[in-house]
Protein backbone atom coordinates (compact mmCIF):
# COMPACT_ATOMS: atom_id res chain seq x y z
CA UNK A 1 0.00 0.00 0.00
CA UNK A 2 1.40 3.36 -1.00
CA UNK A 3 1.02 6.17 1.53
CA UNK A 4 -0.21 9.31 -0.21
CA UNK A 5 -1.48 12.48 1.46
CA UNK A 6 -5.04 11.51 0.51
CA UNK A 7 -4.76 7.98 1.94
CA UNK A 8 -6.70 7.63 5.26
CA UNK A 9 -3.88 5.55 6.78
CA UNK A 10 -1.39 8.32 5.96
CA UNK A 11 -3.64 10.91 7.60
CA UNK A 12 -4.06 8.70 10.68
CA UNK A 13 -0.28 8.26 10.99
CA UNK A 14 0.25 12.03 10.73
CA UNK A 15 -2.42 12.63 13.40
CA UNK A 16 -0.77 10.14 15.76
CA UNK A 17 2.64 11.75 15.24
CA UNK A 18 1.25 15.24 15.96
CA UNK A 19 -0.53 14.03 19.10
CA UNK A 20 2.65 12.26 20.21
CA UNK A 21 4.74 15.40 19.77
CA UNK A 22 2.18 17.45 21.71
CA UNK A 23 2.20 14.89 24.53
CA UNK A 24 6.00 14.98 24.73
CA UNK A 25 6.00 18.79 24.86
CA UNK A 26 3.44 18.77 27.66
CA UNK A 27 5.18 15.93 29.55
CA UNK A 28 8.58 17.65 29.46
CA UNK A 29 7.25 20.74 31.22
CA UNK A 30 6.86 23.33 28.50
CA UNK A 31 4.71 26.22 29.72
CA UNK A 32 1.05 25.68 29.06
CA UNK A 33 -2.07 27.21 30.46
CA UNK A 34 -5.54 25.92 30.99
CA UNK A 35 -8.82 27.03 32.44
CA UNK A 36 -11.29 24.52 33.74
CA UNK A 37 -14.43 24.18 35.79
CA UNK A 38 -12.40 22.35 38.44
CA UNK A 39 -9.87 25.19 38.68
CA UNK A 40 -12.66 27.70 39.16
CA UNK A 41 -13.94 25.98 42.33
CA UNK A 42 -17.32 27.60 41.89
CA UNK A 43 -15.99 31.13 41.35
CA UNK A 44 -18.01 33.53 39.22
CA UNK A 45 -15.01 34.26 37.00
CA UNK A 46 -12.46 31.82 35.57
CA UNK A 47 -8.92 31.88 36.90
CA UNK A 48 -6.14 30.95 34.57
CA UNK A 49 -3.69 28.52 36.11
CA UNK A 50 -0.34 28.55 34.37
CA UNK A 51 1.62 25.32 34.48
CA UNK A 52 5.27 26.26 34.79
CA UNK A 53 6.77 22.85 35.38
CA UNK A 54 9.25 22.11 38.13
CA UNK A 55 12.06 24.00 39.75
CA UNK A 56 14.63 22.11 41.77
CA UNK A 57 17.96 22.47 43.53
CA UNK A 58 19.84 22.47 40.20
CA UNK A 59 18.31 25.82 39.17
CA UNK A 60 20.51 28.92 39.37
CA UNK A 61 19.48 31.94 41.44
CA UNK A 62 18.57 33.82 38.24
CA UNK A 63 16.45 30.89 37.03
CA UNK A 64 14.67 30.73 40.38
CA UNK A 65 13.98 34.49 40.36
CA UNK A 66 12.63 34.38 36.79
CA UNK A 67 10.46 31.39 37.72
CA UNK A 68 9.18 33.19 40.82
CA UNK A 69 8.39 36.35 38.82
CA UNK A 70 6.47 34.35 36.22
CA UNK A 71 4.62 32.43 38.93
CA UNK A 72 3.63 35.64 40.75
CA UNK A 73 2.52 37.30 37.54
CA UNK A 74 0.15 34.44 36.73
CA UNK A 75 -1.07 33.41 40.18
CA UNK A 76 -1.33 36.51 42.39
CA UNK A 77 -4.50 36.37 44.47
CA UNK A 78 -5.89 33.08 43.10
CA UNK A 79 -6.09 31.29 46.46
CA UNK A 80 -9.64 30.04 45.83
CA UNK A 81 -8.52 28.29 42.63
CA UNK A 82 -5.24 26.93 43.96
CA UNK A 83 -4.49 23.81 45.94
CA UNK A 84 -1.18 23.51 47.78
CA UNK A 85 -0.10 19.89 48.24
CA UNK A 86 2.95 18.85 50.26
CA UNK A 87 4.25 15.29 49.90
CA UNK A 88 6.79 13.85 52.34
CA UNK A 89 8.00 10.61 53.88
CA UNK A 90 8.52 10.04 57.62
CA UNK A 91 11.75 8.17 56.87
CA UNK A 92 13.16 10.86 54.57
CA UNK A 93 16.07 12.83 56.05
CA UNK A 94 15.41 15.86 53.84
CA UNK A 95 11.74 15.82 54.89
CA UNK A 96 12.81 15.77 58.55
CA UNK A 97 15.05 18.81 57.90
CA UNK A 98 12.16 20.68 56.26
CA UNK A 99 9.51 19.82 58.88
CA UNK A 100 10.44 22.51 61.48
CA UNK A 101 10.65 25.17 58.77
CA UNK A 102 7.24 24.21 57.38
CA UNK A 103 5.71 24.09 60.88
CA UNK A 104 7.02 27.60 61.55
CA UNK A 105 5.61 28.80 58.20
CA UNK A 106 2.19 27.35 59.10
CA UNK A 107 2.27 29.16 62.46
CA UNK A 108 3.08 32.52 60.81
CA UNK A 109 0.54 32.07 58.02
CA UNK A 110 -2.36 29.94 59.31
CA UNK A 111 -4.58 31.20 56.49
CA UNK A 112 -2.41 29.43 53.88
CA UNK A 113 -4.00 26.03 53.42
CA UNK A 114 -1.50 23.25 52.82
CA UNK A 115 -2.68 19.67 52.42
CA UNK A 116 0.05 17.27 53.56
CA UNK A 117 0.41 13.72 52.31
CA UNK A 118 2.70 11.04 53.79
CA UNK A 119 3.57 8.92 50.77
CA UNK A 120 3.52 5.52 52.46
CA UNK A 121 -0.24 5.84 52.74
CA UNK A 122 -1.89 4.21 49.69
CA UNK A 123 -4.29 7.12 49.09
CA UNK A 124 -1.47 9.65 49.39
CA UNK A 125 0.70 7.73 46.94
CA UNK A 126 -2.21 7.65 44.49
CA UNK A 127 -2.68 11.42 44.96
CA UNK A 128 1.04 11.98 44.26
CA UNK A 129 0.83 9.94 41.06
CA UNK A 130 -2.27 11.89 40.02
CA UNK A 131 -0.52 15.22 40.72
CA UNK A 132 2.52 14.13 38.70
CA UNK A 133 0.28 13.43 35.72
CA UNK A 134 -1.68 16.66 36.19
CA UNK A 135 1.52 18.73 36.47
CA UNK A 136 3.32 16.88 33.69
CA UNK A 137 6.28 15.45 35.57
CA UNK A 138 7.52 11.90 35.25
CA UNK A 139 9.55 11.50 38.41
CA UNK A 140 9.68 13.20 41.75
CA UNK A 141 11.48 13.07 45.04
CA UNK A 142 10.21 14.12 48.44
CA UNK A 143 9.92 16.64 49.85
CA UNK A 144 7.87 18.11 47.03
CA UNK A 145 5.20 20.82 46.88
CA UNK A 146 2.64 21.29 44.12
CA UNK A 147 1.28 24.84 44.08
CA UNK A 148 -0.90 26.45 41.39
CA UNK A 149 0.60 24.58 38.48
CA UNK A 150 4.16 24.70 39.78
CA UNK A 151 6.32 22.05 41.39
CA UNK A 152 9.00 22.78 44.00
CA UNK A 153 11.37 19.98 44.96
CA UNK A 154 14.07 19.75 47.61
CA UNK A 155 14.64 21.39 50.99
CA UNK A 156 16.66 24.39 49.80
CA UNK A 157 14.34 25.16 46.89
CA UNK A 158 11.24 24.89 49.04
CA UNK A 159 12.76 27.11 51.73
CA UNK A 160 13.78 29.74 49.15
CA UNK A 161 10.72 29.74 46.91
CA UNK A 162 7.63 28.43 48.67
CA UNK A 163 7.04 31.39 50.98
CA UNK A 164 6.99 34.10 48.29
CA UNK A 165 4.92 31.87 46.01
CA UNK A 166 2.32 31.08 48.69
CA UNK A 167 2.16 34.71 49.82
CA UNK A 168 1.51 35.90 46.26
CA UNK A 169 -1.31 33.36 45.86
CA UNK A 170 -2.90 34.50 49.12
CA UNK A 171 -2.04 38.22 48.62
CA UNK A 172 -0.34 38.28 52.02
CA UNK A 173 2.54 40.47 53.19
CA UNK A 174 5.79 38.99 54.46
CA UNK A 175 5.66 38.48 58.26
Amino acid sequence: MELKPTNPVYLAVIAVVIIGIAAVLIWTGFVQSATSEEAMNGLSQPWEITYLGAVDEQASEDERQKYLNTFTEHNAGVKDACEIMYFYNYHCGACQLLAPWLDEFKERYPEVLITSYEIHDEDSTARLESAKIEYGISSSFVPIIFICGSVIEGVETIQNMFEPMALSVYSLPLR
